[in-house]
């Protein structure tokens, strides 16, 4: 498995690890699988989902496919409404891959972020947990 999912932040963000060399496959099991991992394991939903590539490889992942798995994200506005996602792409990333995700994440989520570090999402993160706590 080239993922583990785990809940932060006193629950209110999920993280997805990604490692390893990726294919859309994975990717798109690796998504369905967070899903329901969050529903089943978090007594609310969270207000941040982050997905950290820093560990991954994507070298193996099309534009084309790209495509084919942001549309499995259709309808997840509608499912985690009010959520922040993050995405940590890291430098060896191409640009190219990096700027569909942002494309795709604009899309899909009212508010997302496409970071190149984990200090960078963390300071997102906290920015977030602050707005809903004020």
């Amino acid at each position: 498995m080239n993922y583990a999912f785990s809940l932060t932040h006193n629950n209110l963000a999920a993280e997805t690890q990604w490692h390893g060399e990726l294919t859309h496959e994975i990717i798109v099991a690796g998504n369905v699988k967070q899903n329901q991992w969050i529903l089943n394991n978090s007594d609310k939903l969270p207000l941040v989902l982050v997905s950290d590539y820093t560990n991954a490889s994507l070298d193996n992942v099309t534009e084309s496919e790209l495509h084919t798995i942001a549309e499995q994200f259709e309808g997840e506005k509608e499912l985690f409404p009010d959520m922040t996602w993050i995405v940590i792409m890291p430098e060896n990333v191409t640009y190219d891959i990096v700027r569909l995700w942002i494309e795709h994440a604009e899309h899909l989520y009212c508010n997302a972020h496409v970071v190149r570090s984990k200090s960078r999402a963390d300071e997102l993160i906290a920015e977030v947990l602050d707005s809903f706590s004020s």
